[in-house]
């Protein structure tokens, strides 16, 4: 019993101390921007670096990059505001499908020419708004939805939207037809209209910066006598902050090393057997941190190339030679929790399947910062 609680204060400790989001793996980073108030005021200083979804309401603004006093500016104050890196943010006022009232957002500029062409994220999904002179047009993907008895597709036409943002032009009707519901495909048709025009057509799409990281670490599990495993691994982590700060792709090389045991029967007496599997990966996979704090639980799935190879206890190897036999490709996913106990120290815990299902393992590790969050 005694230890059972050892073991249960050992796994809280991290939870009750580490809590504070100055351990979270991206820090909060500001960047200089500028600002233009509905009043007319204009500001200079430094903007909180953040997904679109949430810049589309709000700036966290402060005057220095030291300072502490942090302004928040919403739609009811914004009129616009411009980031260093190249991106503009201006108020509009849209109506979306499904939505009895018109609702103020600040609309990242993509396009701007007598048709302009912004973007917004919204319930998770990128909307783009071509405007006209003053008149509007969204253009929203279509969206299976999940019905009473099947899934519903919801239809928001976003071709004709995207025809009557370009009326009268060189554009065909067989070209908008084929058009298929991208960004960059967007941009095109609104430039091509404009040059067509005669008007301006200024391409206004800032570069999405990465955050990455190098991150190693190593551990295993002691289930019993029988069955045993250990890992080294090393994976390269990009996030895109201004996408998600909580989404990655992790690209890596990992080292397991397995043993257990089993009963043959060859007679009228039973036989232990035991072996040594030796997997080494590479995956290739996305990972979803639930939360972006110093603990972090995620799952991930992707796909990993593997060389596998299992020997007895008279090292004779019972893996069959081959491609997709002791090398090969295959799925992996799983999920575990990380926590970051000071600077980039970090204990893991992770279940993972790939090739077989390995046992719940648990490590330490320290995570590089390669990029600048």
């Amino acid at each position: 019993m005694r230890l059972s609680r050892r073991i249960k204060l050992f796994l809280l400790f991290p939870v009750l101390i580490f809590t504070n989001s100055v351990l979270a793996q991206l820090k909060n980073s500001y960047i200089k921007g500028a600002v233009e108030l509905q009043n007319g005021q204009k500001l200079q200083g430094f903007i909180k670096n953040e997904e679109l979804s949430k810049l589309n309401t709000r700036i966290n603004f402060k005057s220095t990059e030291e300072s502490k006093e942090i302004v928040v500016y919403d739609t009811s104050k914004l009129k616009s505001f411009r980031l260093e890196d190249g991106d503009i943010f201006e108020l509009l006022k849209i109506h979306m499908d499904g939505v009895d009232s018109s609702m103020s957002v600040l609309a990242k500029l993509l396009v701007r020419g007598k048709a302009s062409l912004y973007k917004i994220n919204y319930n998770s999904d990128d909307i783009y708004i071509a405007v006209n002179v003053t008149k509007q047009y969204l253009l929203q993907n279509d969206k299976l939805d999940n019905g009473f008895t099947s899934l519903d597709l919801t239809e928001h036409y976003f071709r004709n939207n995207l025809r009557g943002a370009v009326p009268g032009s060189a554009i065909s009707t067989e070209e908008l037809e084929r058009t298929s519901f991208r960004e960059r495909e967007f941009i095109d048709i609104i430039s091509k209209y404009n040059k067509a025009e005669g008007s301006d057509n200024i391409v206004s799409v800032g570069k999405e910066k990465k955050t990455s990281f190098v991150i190693a670490d190593i551990g295993g599990m002691y289930k019993n006598a029988d069955e045993s495993e250990m890992y080294i691994q090393a994976m390269y982590r990009i996030f895109i902050p201004k996408i998600s700060r909580n989404s990655s792709l992790n690209i890596g090389i990992h080292y397991f090393r397995t043993k257990y045991s089993d009963i043959t029967h060859p007679a009228f007496y039973a036989v232990k057997n035991n072996y040594t599997t030796t997997l080494i990966s590479v995956p290739f996979q996305f990972q979803q941190n639930l939360l972006n704090k110093a603990i972090r639980p995620y799952i991930f799935a992707g796909l990993t190339a593997s060389y596998y190879k299992v020997v007895d206890q008279s090292g004779v190897e019972k893996t069959q030679g081959g491609f997709q036999n002791n090398f090969g490709l295959g799925f992996s996913g799983g999920g575990g929790i990380e926590a970051t106990l000071f600077k980039g120290f970090f204990v893991k815990g992770e279940y993972r399947y790939e090739i077989f299902s390995h046992l719940i393992l648990a490590g330490i590790g320290y995570i590089f910062p390669t990029s600048k969050k």
